[in-house]
């Protein structure tokens, strides 16, 4: 492969998508050698779509890419970059703390050298060249992480030049920059199209491209109109699905909370159902919708999805406490005293937290669980066949009939997470972020704070009243999100009631169609959840890659 043809590049008939929705179709390209190819079209046509096919980021549904002659699929990644370099819309410098600038331009030049070399004295220098050539140079030894927005950029198309490759494919490249450097980027675009390099460049702006010979490629919307209407149709049949679920759950948990009348005599049917069944459902209603509250809330000061109640180390405290409870203490202890460790682990990341950053209380949970996880161990090495039999049933998530005490805390706790609904304006706007939220007049990391412990609460009572019960408070929001739209004013009551209901029916339901074996609740909501999570991961992964 020559230099000239090295970076030919041809497109056709590509067509490509997220999650099955068509973002672009039937499109043509062919770039030769020192061409500016210049991707123009409105937000959501598929301008990084055609990028990221190019690159191997996203596998196209059909069509065809070559580079310099080879179909795109035969290609290995490391091939690649030593063809084909990278500028991405959207960069986030900040992981990058006490790596310098020059370091960082560096990772360019992985291609070139083996897997276990250090760069050479010629990478330094292609880096220094890049540096240089991007108005950095004065900033090699600078922290990475540390960099304005535009000098972010400027670094990462440093990297690019310094790659050495013969395709440079950008995505935006001006975002976040001055109008002064728009000019000198555009002109050192350019200059390195003169010297042969092939430029695939989506944007909005060509102004700075002006007097340059470009080849502009309009790409307009692949389905205008339809996708927003597709999202409609598929929000609506998730939601008919859904209501047809809870329906369906509200009827059998009904129907399994009065089956012992089929059986019984009436008299032994209403003891049964007095002074077992509907306690237990009382229970589990209860529970099911204060891990829900909790689950949401979770996923709301961390603007993650993925976050549930037990994501920092809450359940492992009150682990620990039930173990410690079993081997230290008398059986009618277990449950204040698993309270008591979970309270102990919200302590321990309040101090973590220090003063409210997501990064750090995130941190200080994962460090609490395995703090508590290894105590637990150490404590069930040193219990007896008898002691671990015991502790068994409460660790798999085990809903039974409550004492008095235990029901004041449910009770209280499941009034506290109907009452959080009054946060519902702040809620909303820290899903905006950290900076939006403050531009209203928010302080962001005291209101994270505060949730926080309050959340981590409601998990303390819920997981001390019935154990570890696993994925209600991670699928029930999303669920509710679908059926009462984003707004927690209505999203908070519809967990509450809707995860309530939701463990009602997995502790209720199998223990009627098992023939009164009692499953323990925990078993059934991680039968049910895991899935769900499986399902949510690729929705998220699909929606990253939009």
């Amino acid at each position: 492969m020559t230099r000239r043809t090295e970076n030919t590049l041809s497109v056709g008939r590509l067509s490509a998508g997220y999650g099955g929705r068509t973002v672009i179709d039937g499109f043509n390209l062919r770039a030769g050698h020192g061409e500016i190819i210049v991707l123009r079209g409105v937000n959501g046509s598929g301008k990084s779509t055609v990028l990221r096919c190019i690159l191997k980021y996203l596998k196209p549904y059909s069509g065809e890419i070559e580079i310099g002659g080879i179909p795109l699929e035969r290609l290995s990644r490391r091939k690649l970059a030593s063809i084909a370099s990278y500028l991405p819309q959207n960069i986030d410098a900040s992981c990058l703390e006490g790596i310098t600038v020059l370091d960082a331009v560096l990772f360019g030049r992985f291609p070139h050298h083996g897997l276990f070399e250090n760069p050479s004295a010629e990478d330094r220098r292609a880096a220094e060249d890049a540096l240089a050539s991007v108005g950095l140079s004065e900033l090699a030894g600078a922290d990475a992480s540390k960099l304005s927005g535009g000098e972010t950029r400027r670094m990462f198309i440093a990297a690019c030049l310094a790659q050495g490759t013969r395709i440079i494919v950008m995505d935006e490249p001006f975002n976040q920059l001055d109008a002064e450097t728009r000019e000198s980027l555009a002109a050192l675009i350019k200059e390195q199209a003169s010297r042969g390099i092939t430029f695939i460049v989506a944007t909005h702006d060509t102004g700075p491209f002006r007097g340059a010979a470009l080849n502009t490629v309009d790409i307009p919307p692949a389905h205008s109109g339809t996708s927003a209407a597709g999202a409609g149709k598929r929000r609506r049949r998730a939601g008919i699905v859904l209501s047809a679920a809870v329906t369906l759950m509200f009827a059998a948990t009904i129907a399994a909370v009065l089956s012992p009348w089929q059986s019984l005599d009436p008299a032994t049917a209403w003891e049964v159902f007095a002074k077992y069944r509907m306690p237990r459902l009382a229970s589990a209603f209860l529970t099911g919708g204060i891990l829900s509250a909790a689950g949401c809330l979770f996923q709301t000061i961390f603007r993650n999805p993925m976050a549930s109640p037990y994501t920092l180390g809450t359940a492992s405290g009150a682990s620990f406490g039930a173990y410690a409870a079993v081997v230290f203490l008398p059986a009618a202890a277990l449950w204040p005293s698993a309270f008591a460790g979970a309270l102990l682990s919200i302590l321990i990341v309040r101090i973590c937290g220090g003063s409210g950053r997501s990064s750090r209380l995130l941190l200080g949970g994962i460090a609490c669980g395995y703090i508590f996880s290894s105590a637990t161990l150490l404590i069930q090495f040193l219990m007896t066949p008898w002691q671990t039999f015991s502790i068994a049933r409460w660790t798999m998530g085990s809903v039974d009939v409550p004492d008095l005490p235990r029901t004041v805390m449910l009770l209280a706790a499941f009034s506290a997470a109907l009452a959080s609904t009054a946060f519902s304006r702040v809620l909303d706007a820290m899903m905006m972020g950290d900076e939006a939220a403050g531009a209203f007049g928010i302080d962001v990391k005291k209101w994270r704070l505060w949730l926080f412990v309050f959340a981590a609460m409601l998990t303390a009572c819920a997981v001390a009243a019935c154990g570890p019960v696993a994925f209600v408070g991670l699928v029930v929001p999303h669920a509710a999100r679908i059926l009462a739209g984003a707004r927690h004013s209505r999203k908070l009551p519809a967990c509450v009631f809707g995860g309530g209901l939701f463990l009602a029916a997995c502790d209720t339901v199998p223990g009627a169609l098992s023939g009164g074996i009692d499953i323990p609740v925990g078993i059934i909501t991680a039968g049910i959840g895991a899935p769900v999570l499986i399902a949510l991961l690729a929705r998220q992964d699909a929606r990253n890659h939009n």
